[in-house]
């Protein structure tokens, strides 16, 4: 991440612990009350800042319509909401990227009528996902905090994809584990079959996290803006394979095609 000692800008960010107790006690003595009330002070700040809504808008979109694939497709394709609460994961740390995403997964689920316990659950399971994500950060010494943001650089693509890997992994296979149970179908069957094409897109959506955490650190909201058109691209490229696959002629494996017998008009 990018050198804490850098001041350029009125947020510093780069690769920096998370303030601790122990940094806030008076005397040595662990402060744990005044720790708590610092993090929620960082988090008051951050919530008056215009960047903040505008993540929180581009989760909220990205979370209505997930990104279809030819064939079965439903609540399990992913979405596009993951590349900004991501990015939120690494510029801000896992308590902002959970409030942005599972206050996003209950709002779209009220907006379009789903059962709770549907929107209870995409809430949950990417709940735990950001928390493998934000361990695997924590363990490669990554910690950012709304006060002192972190800016991805080159040789931190190691760790972002570890944490990628670990948000896919364990939302992935929560995910596919319930509807492999509603549908009563084999798990393993079911975890082959979504496999290719969860991993690919979410690859996808993953890998441009880091650049919109590097546009955040620029303080530009429209610029933050511009990262809807690519992701949109995706969007209509999914839409067209859709449309194409339905459009498709049905085959029939178990009938062997017979040869036409030619017009005798064309003899």
């Amino acid at each position: 991440m990018k050198d804490p000692n850098d001041t350029q800008g009125h947020r510093p960010a780069g690769r920096l612990a998370a303030v601790g107790p122990h940094d806030l006690g008076d005397g040595g003595r662990p402060r744990g009350l005044a720790w708590a009330v610092t993090r929620l002070s960082g988090l008051q700040d951050l919530v008056r800042h215009p960047l903040f809504w505008v993540i929180a808008a581009l989760v909220v979109v990205g979370d209505m319509r997930p990104i279809g694939r030819p064939g079965p497709s439903g609540a399990e394709s992913p979405v596009a909401s993951l590349t900004f609460s991501f990015a939120a994961l690494l510029y801000w740390g896992f308590p902002v990227a959970v409030l942005l995403k599972a206050t996003s997964s209950l709002a779209v689920g009220l907006i379009q009528r789903k059962a709770l316990h549907r929107s209870s659950f995409n809430a949950a399971q990417t709940t735990l996902g950001m928390a493998a994500a934000g361990l695997a950060l924590a363990l490669t010494g990554i910690h950012p905090a709304p006060e002192h943001p972190a800016v991805p650089q080159g040789a931190d693509l190691p760790m972002v994809l570890l944490a990628g890997a670990a948000y896919f992994s364990v939302s992935f296979l929560l995910v596919e584990a319930a509807i492999a149970l509603h549908s009563r179908a084999p798990l393993l069957r079911t975890l082959r079959s979504a496999l290719p094409f969860q991993a690919l897109v979410s690859l996808v959506l993953i890998a441009a996290a880091p650049l919109v955490a590097v546009v955040m650190n620029a303080d530009s909201a429209w610029l933050v803006l511009l990262f809807a058109f690519p992701l949109a691209a995706i969007y209509m490229n999914a839409a067209l394979s859709v449309q194409r696959e339905h459009q498709a002629p049905p085959r029939r494996a178990d009938r062997p095609v017979q040869p036409q017998a030619a017009d005798p008009a064309d003899q």
